[in-house]
């Protein structure tokens, strides 16, 4: 119950988002966003997906820009109770966040759903804080990727605010919200709050869940050049044991779970000619105590009658420069403040960490009508390894017609700073290092007939990934995530691999009919002395299907459709097993309709249309005394109705 009603909690906002791949070939800075949520004039640029908050097409994607990723190549999630962005593979906390290339801490309300343990994830959540309507773009940069913002082993997730919205309300069966904008974008104020923890507020119950979250966000812009903005937010989760140890039929049944957490992010930016300063400040707090009944006896580490609690805040700057007329610098520098004090003290233990970043390079491009060339060498000194590591990455593309055919690599590090046990163990370890190459095709389709415009792309990628901590005796690695129960003083250095292929073809066709499909195949292997282990997000396979149409009638009343489709391969499970074990494949079929009739919004959103229980994982479950399987959520319908003021 606590799960089905955090996502839809998370769910109950159908917010605007618009995925436009477009990056112009002869500016490499601009973008244009394009109607349709995939761009159907296709240009993508390296890795590169642009989510905008214009476009209400795409299924169950509510609004979250990290949703509308699982739309594109190669992108997954590994669960429906969470946005954890999986790139081929590779987890989500290779991820980092940030605003205007300001690194910031994870933005997301109830952290800790969809995670192994119940522990608070590095960088997703059940919600994001930040409603669509505040964003102007959100920009996905999948490596291999340029040197800008903050040093990522799979890529970063920036979001810039601004842009002339909506003054609304809305009303949702779990969620409601509020927009005003004054004309311009001088001034823009949003804020949420959720329907079911109102309705507990007035003692409705939920069954054994009280879940609530709550989020304002305000910005000012008073020139073209300068912005600032602030949000915060709450959020908390109460889970009730039962009232007798008979009624219980898993070990959850008998947890009393008081999690809560708290989120402030706030930031200045400003930028004119050719130079942009971001200045962000974050704070992620959060608060867990789990008690259970009945079972004295059992000596449950994520279950001790203790309370964790954790504080962390983070200062960064982004800034760029072009010095000269080929030539950018560009530097990020992150000061990250941790307090820790977990309940599972024997594996992290509880102290402070402390560290500064600094990441400056220098961008050289040329660009030419047949080809254009960039080059970004750069350092990464990390002050908790006290290291300065070499970083990189080039591009090169070649334009004939309507193809193009494009090489790019980067050479990136990750520092662990969430993962290094805060008692100096294992500080011998190395910082993980991630080289990565990819080639590309990529062409326009002449309009013919029906055929309006599209095009197609092929890409080969290969993830090369050195210093992986591995435990030797499970084969546990914080590859597979890093909410399990480590013992880092057994970590051994070890490497891992991705490599595969990616294809796209969308076209947009006569009538307003629009369709997507693309296809992924990727093999993701970790080990030691060899490649032999497959992570735990080893898809191997994705497959995603789009279809749109909207349906124009008079007095300026339309109907969008939109079907969509997610095919994976499933997880493979290791943890406590004698052998490693594979879940069943992950499918889900969404659908979306909206109706859109003088000032109003009715939408209509469903995810998992044939209410199919996709595998979650396997999970040792003391009252049992068994293995058991966490099955994914079924069908989700979510109702809304907006009311424009413009």
């Amino acid at each position: 119950m606590r799960i089905l009603v955090c996502l839809l909690l998370g769910f109950s906002f159908s917010l605007n988002a618009q995925l436009a791949d477009s990056l112009l070939l002869s500016d490499l800075d601009t973008f244009e966003l394009i109607a349709h949520p995939l761009d159907p004039q296709f240009e993508l640029r390296r890795n590169t997906i642009i989510v905008g908050r214009n476009s209400q097409e795409l299924a169950a994607t509510f609004g979250d820009p990290s949703r509308v990723l699982y739309r594109h190549t190669g992108i997954s999630t590994p669960n429906d109770q969470a946005n954890g962005i999986i790139l081929r593979g590779l987890p989500s906390w290779m991820i980092k966040w940030s605003v205007d290339g300001a690194e910031i801490l994870n933005p997301n309300h109830l952290s800790n759903a969809g995670t192994l343990t119940d522990q608070s994830s590095a960088s997703a959540g059940g919600v994001l804080m930040f409603p669509f309507e505040t964003i102007k773009k959100f920009s996905f940069h999948g490596s291999p990727t340029s040197l800008a913002g903050p040093s990522a082993l799979a890529g970063t997730a920036d979001f810039n605010f601004g842009g002339e919205s909506d003054t609304f309300i809305k009303l949702g069966l779990l969620g409601m919200e509020g927009s005003y904008q004054s004309k311009g974008e001088a001034f823009k104020a949003h804020a949420r709050y959720s329907t079911v923890g109102l309705l507990s507020d007035l003692g409705v119950s939920f069954g054994n869940e009280d879940i609530k979250f709550q989020d304002v966000f305000l910005q000012y812009k008073p020139t073209d050049h300068f912005s600032a903005f602030i949000s915060l937010a709450k959020n908390s989760n109460f889970h009730a044991r039962v009232d007798d140890f008979d009624d219980a039929e898993i070990t959850k049944d008998l947890q009393e779970i008081d999690y809560s957490s708290s989120i402030i992010v706030g930031g200045l930016n400003y930028t004119k000619n050719r130079s942009s300063h971001s200045l962000a400040v974050s704070n992620f707090s959060d608060r867990r105590y789990c008690e259970m009944y009945g079972l004295y006896w059992l000596n449950d580490p994520f279950c001790s009658g203790e309370t964790g609690t954790s504080d962390n805040w983070m200062v960064s700057y982004f800034g760029k420069q072009n010095a000269l007329n080929k030539v950018t610098q560009k530097i990020d520098i992150a000061v990250h403040s941790k307090y820790q004090s977990t309940e599972f003290n024997n594996v992290y233990g509880s102290g402070n960490i402390e560290q500064i970043q600094i990441r400056p390079s220098l961008q050289y491009r040329y660009i030419s009508k047949s080809a254009n060339f960039e080059l970004s060498p750069g350092l990464l000194y990390g002050s908790l390894t006290n290291e300065i590591l070499p970083e990189g990455s080039a591009n090169l593309s070649f334009h004939k017609g309507n193809s193009t055919i494009e090489l790019s690599s980067s050479f990136t590090h990750q520092i662990l700073s969430g993962f290094i046990p805060l008692n100096g163990i294992n500080d011998e370890l190395n910082t993980m290092t991630g080289f990565v190459n990819a080639i590309a095709l990529k062409r326009k389709l002449r309009s013919k007939g029906i055929f309006q415009s599209g095009g197609f792309l092929v890409r080969l990628f290969h993830h090369n990934l050195s210093n992986v901590p591995i435990d030797p005796r499970f084969n546990l690695s914080p590859l597979n995530g890093l909410d399990e129960n480590f013992d880092v003083e057994r970590f051994v250095e070890g490497k891992a691999r991705s490599q595969g292929v990616e294809t796209m073809f969308n076209a947009q066709l006569a009538n307003d009919w629009y369709f997507n499909a693309n296809f992924s195949l990727f093999d993701l292997k970790y080990g030691t002395n060899d490649l032999s282990l497959n992570a735990r997000n080893n898809y191997n396979y994705i497959f995603n299907f789009t279809l749109s149409k909207k349906i124009k009638f008079s007095r300026g009343r339309t109907l969008g459709v939109n079907m969509a489709t997610h095919y994976r391969g499933g997880i493979y499970e290791r943890y406590l097993l004698p052998k490693e074990q594979r879940l069943s494949p992950y499918f889900r079929i969404d659908t979306r309709l909206e109706y859109r009739f003088k000032k109003s919004i009715l939408t209509l959103d469903i995810q998992n249309v044939t209410s199919r229980e996709n595998d979650g994982s396997l999970y040792l479950d003391f009252l049992n005394e068994d293995l058991l399987l966490r099955t994914q959520l079924g069908m989700i319908p979510i109702l809304s109705w907006q009311r424009n003021f413009n």
